[in-house]
């Protein structure tokens, strides 16, 4: 156990990105966020600005603007999670072999086991809980901010802002994502433990040609959609929010999630293989 926790301790130390690429998008979002108020209310009045909010986000009333306020700092920090775990598993064991960082880790009585298990639970663990603490400081810092540029009344906004619904869909819909993007992320961390240069390349390159052979041979999509869906989370909403409502239970008994996860463990084994027998002295 704490040469698990020293090497998340060097996770973070190494990826120091890790901690505060969130936290300075949510300050991009508060800039980005003040400028539409002040705009708004300058051409359309606070009235029409709340009438915009609304019918953009389908509620009438403060509702629309709170909503706005809540979903798009969160939705940023979304897709900075998915590029942050794609772009850390695609480089994390390759640059270990770049600096020859490696060298000195092999050194100690550190398994690879424990070493890649150490990677994976920054990038499908650690890295949430941060984007979440971020889209929640997000979330607050625009509630208040709503209310010192609008003049909305504090228990107007903070009354129909719904903080605990919304975390609660928030950290869900983490928790299924990082499940569901799993099996890319093993499949990149798989790469990285054997590629030289051109990670990306490598890990993409594969993927698109036997796409196109399916296509060519078989007349298929099955891998190709497969593949994508998994990418650009395609059936991710089908499986999570069946109806438009989040339901664990049938996100856990969908086919496409067990495979996933299974695809994902493969992934892993082989890493771990070639980072124990790969000759980097």
């Amino acid at each position: 156990m704490n040469a698990f926790i020293m090497l998340l301790r060097r996770e973070i130390w190494e990826h120091r990105g890790l901690l505060f690429a969130p936290f300075i998008i949510v300050g991009v979002c508060w800039l980005f966020y003040i400028a539409t108020l002040l705009l708004g209310m300058r051409s359309t009045g606070l009235d029409g600005l709340i009438e915009i909010a609304g019918e953009y986000a389908g509620l009438t009333g403060v509702d629309g603007l709170t909503v706005r306020v809540a979903g798009f700092p969160m939705a940023v920090c979304f897709l900075v999670f998915v590029f942050m775990a794609f772009y850390y598993a695609l480089d994390c064991l390759l640059s270990e072999r770049r600096d020859r960082s490696i060298l000195f880790w092999r050194s100690l009585p550190v398994s690879d086991l424990t070493t890649i298990a150490s990677k994976l639970f920054t990038i499908l663990v650690v890295t949430p809980i941060i984007i979440f603490i971020a889209g929640v400081v997000g979330h607050l810092g625009g509630l208040v901010l709503t209310s010192l540029i609008t003049g909305i009344g504090d228990s107007d906004v903070w009354r129909e802002s719904s903080l605990l619904s919304t975390w609660g869909t928030w950290a869900y819909t983490l928790f299924t994502m990082v499940i569901w993007m799993a099996p890319v992320v093993a499949w990149f961390m798989f790469v990285s433990s054997w590629v030289t240069k051109v990670a990306f390349l490598m890990a993409v390159v594969p993927i698109l040609v036997l796409g196109a052979l399916e296509a060519i041979l078989l007349n298929s999509s099955v891998f190709r959609d497969a593949v994508w869906g998994r990418v650009w989370f395609r059936h991710y909403p089908q499986a999570a929010f069946p109806e438009g409502q989040f339901n664990f239970i049938n996100f856990l008994t969908t086919p496409e999630t067990w495979i996933g996860l299974v695809v994902a463990v493969l992934f892993v084994a082989a890493a771990v293989y070639v980072r124990r027998y790969r000759e980097d002295a």
